[in-house]
């Protein structure tokens, strides 16, 4: 995408043709009205010679402004592209995390969806099980937002919010159990509903956002 196009490729773009057609048929009319058409009939050969050098050189100026319009607007292009393609790699790479974020989120919805469940994850050491969730939170917090497309940042900021509250609600529950009440149950059972539903809708979105950097990354 980077190369220099070729010559043929220049002319079959139609603005080379929308440059170099009028400003070429101007030059010439300009010369036929200085010079008058009678004087044009009655110039000799070496004349003509020397007239369609000067044509040609009109015409090799024109051509160079034509090719250099047509490969500042490629370049352009392809800057385009190339930043559309290094942004789609970020968000993909948010997507990957967010994968994860919702498989842990998943995983304790399935594991603690009821009080004895709860109990028992307690008694055993569930604790330990959220560390696969922690690590997936920790590299949410450590993605460069500078270099993240600008429609994933906030994205982004929300599955780290979103995994961090799974985290803190679950450590609470396990931690204090034993003297949760009907209300503390269900306010936990709410939570971890509420949090599977905003990373779902959230994934949504972010995957909408690679889709339009895919497309932009293939237009040409």
């Amino acid at each position: 995408m980077g190369s220099t196009p070729s010559s043929r490729s220049v002319w079959r773009d139609p603005l080379v043709w929308l440059c170099t057609a009028p400003l070429t048929f101007i030059a010439g009319w300009a010369v036929v009205g200085i010079v008058g058409w009678e004087n044009i009939r009655k110039v000799d050969g070496p004349t003509w010679a020397a007239w369609v050098q000067a044509f040609g050189s009109i015409a090799a100026i024109v051509g160079a402004f034509a090719v250099a319009t047509y490969q500042g607007r490629q370049q352009r292009r392809s800057a385009e592209i190339q930043r559309a393609m290094a942004q789609l790699d970020m968000a993909e790479r948010v997507g990957a995390l967010a994968d994860g974020a919702i498989n842990g989120i998943e995983f304790v919805a399935a594991l603690l969806d009821q009080r004895e469940k709860i109990h028992a994850a307690a008694e055993f050491g569930f604790d330990g099980m959220l560390a696969e969730v922690r690590a997936v939170g920790a590299q949410f917090g450590s993605v460069p937002l500078s270099e993240v497309p600008p429609d994933v940042v906030r994205i982004t900021m929300l599955f780290g919010a979103i995994v961090r509250q799974v985290d803190v609600k679950v450590s609470v529950a396990l931690a204090s159990h034993r003297s949760m009440d009907g209300a503390a149950f269900q306010d936990f059972f709410q939570t971890i509903n509420a949090a599977r539903e905003a990373a779902a809708r959230a994934r949504g979105e972010l995957r909408d956002v690679c889709m339009a950097l895919r497309h932009a990354t293939l237009e040409e």
